[in-house]
């Protein structure tokens, strides 16, 4: 069977696809880069907020869309009636589309009600089921595989490039009044350390040179099991067993699980880059209350970090338009950023989740004045962000280079010669990025090495600059 996997959402659900993927290859099946080529389509769904959902179902609708027009073009067989004329019959199915992932797990039988169309639906606690699910499919069953989680077999992943995400915990037991998450995916359920241990030496035999610890909050990773700093520890077991990774990286920290030793860690060990994803939600102290979130002096949190660990580049999410939010609240968030001046900062529009305290909260604030926050925050941290890119300019990064070709649009004012890459400072994929020439070079850039870039100048998010040398590889 050939099959096409697309995936949406969050790195952990590319964590998913790519344990999907390799499950499905070692069972014989082909994996497909063409979904009108494919027998199956799995999409892997994110369900977080309003827009992520609708995302999800726009793509599912899209897809049993092509399985429609397949049916009717792919197989067709065209006969000559008695009297001459043309008939057609189909003899032939379109492509079997499932529902993966979080949309899937909570909202299963809805789905498959609302999409006549849809073949299937497996959970997110369910992915390792791919291959069954696919089996049943195809001898006619419509499979629902929304309940509790199955144990996740270890399986070498295929990877797709130099950048791995590593999932070390599935599920969270914070109850922000906000979140729905915790319906979705359980309660925090934290994965082996040896387990990790081993796979990351696994990716890193072959060929990844960043490694991206995710969770749905990391700084919890070994609560579940009475650890205290696991997170840590871990990190501290990775880097011994691993001592040839270029860069380890952590996202999704929470505040509240924040320990002395995990920064004290995370400043002491070389290949741990000074990066830290801290989704704070707001500043406020009355609106963190009403998502029953931390109540914390954010801006002493902010210097602590920075205090301990030099450098560091701090990423943040924020929510517009929580229930009850005034004026005045929002002010104070936007005068927080311009205190803290953090490198990096994503937003989500409030959207209310089914089944959360948050939906049912009174002084719901209207859409338009939720938009209109959105985007005044959205270019106040553009204004923080310019600022702080600019203080890069004259200084040499070190980059890990993503390829080794400029965008045509680049090529004007850095030369036809140049690639693009990720400093320290930024994340796969969510964060910026470093363009740079490379005409004074004599030995070629391999996509995965670190080059040494001299920065030049500065935009709202990217920079550019000029190589200097190579610094490392592993190519």
């Amino acid at each position: 069977m050939q099959v096409y996997i697309h995936t949406l959402g969050c790195p952990k659900n590319e964590v998913d696809s790519e344990w999907m993927a390799s499950l499905l290859l070692r069972s014989g099946h082909s994996i497909v880069a063409d979904p009108s080529r494919a027998d199956a389509i799995v999409v892997n769904t994110c369900g977080f907020v309003e827009t992520a959902r609708s995302e999800s179902i726009e793509w599912l609708r899209r897809y049993t869309k092509l399985k429609r027009d397949v049916s009717r073009k792919r197989h067709r067989r065209h006969d000559r009636g008695k009297n001459g004329g043309v008939i057609s019959r189909s003899t032939g199915q379109g492509p079997a589309v499932v529902a993966a992932g979080c949309l899937a797990q909570r909202y299963g039988q809805r789905l498959l009600q609302e999409i006549p169309d849809l073949s299937g639906v497996l959970g997110s606690l369910r992915w390792s089921e791919i291959e069954r699910c696919l089996r049943e499919v195809t001898e006619g069953g419509r499979p629902c595989w929304t309940g509790p989680a199955r144990e996740e077999p270890p399986v070498a992943r295929l990877l797709r490039g130099p950048s791995v995400y590593l999932k070390i915990a599935d599920g969270c037991s914070t109850r922000c009044a906000f979140c729905a998450i915790p319906q979705i995916k359980g309660p925090l359920r934290s994965r082996p350390r040896a387990e990790i241990v081993a796979e990351a030496c696994e990716l890193a035999r072959r060929g990844a040179t960043e490694i991206v610890l995710v969770a749905q909050d990391t700084t919890a990773y070994g609560l579940d099991r009475g650890e205290k700093d696991g997170l840590a520890t871990l990190i501290e077991e990775i880097a011994e067993n691993v001592p040839d990774l270029l860069w380890l990286r952590i996202l999704y920290a929470h505040p509240e699980h924040l320990s002395p030793r995990l920064l004290q860690v995370m400043a002491s060990i070389p290949m741990v880059v000074k990066y830290l994803d801290l989704p704070l939600q707001h500043a406020h102290p009355a609106v963190l209350a009403r998502m029953a979130r931390p109540v914390q002096d954010l801006l002493r949190v902010v210097s602590d970090i920075r205090a301990a660990v030099p450098s560091i580049a701090l990423r943040s999410t924020f929510i517009v338009g929580y229930p009850g939010e005034t004026d005045e609240e929002f002010d104070s968030l936007l005068s927080f950023l311009c205190e803290a001046k953090l490198d990096r900062v994503g937003a989500f529009v409030y959207s209310p989740e089914e089944g959360t305290l948050a939906a049912t909260l009174d002084n719901q604030v209207e859409e338009g004045i939720k938009l209109q926050r959105y985007d005044l925050l959205m270019r106040v941290q553009q204004l923080v962000s310019l600022a702080r890119n600019r203080e890069f300019v004259g200084q040499e990064l070190d980059v890990l280079v993503e390829s080794d070709e400029l965008p045509r649009e680049r090529r004007k004012s850095l030369g036809e010669r140049g690639g693009f890459g990720r400093s320290y400072r930024d994340a796969p994929e969510i964060d910026g990025l470093v363009y740079f020439g490379t005409g004074g070079l004599t030995t070629p850039v391999n996509r995965g090495s670190l080059l040494s870039v001299r920065i030049t100048g500065a935009e709202e998010y990217d920079l550019v600059g000029e190589a200097v040398k190579p610094t490392l590889s592993r190519a």
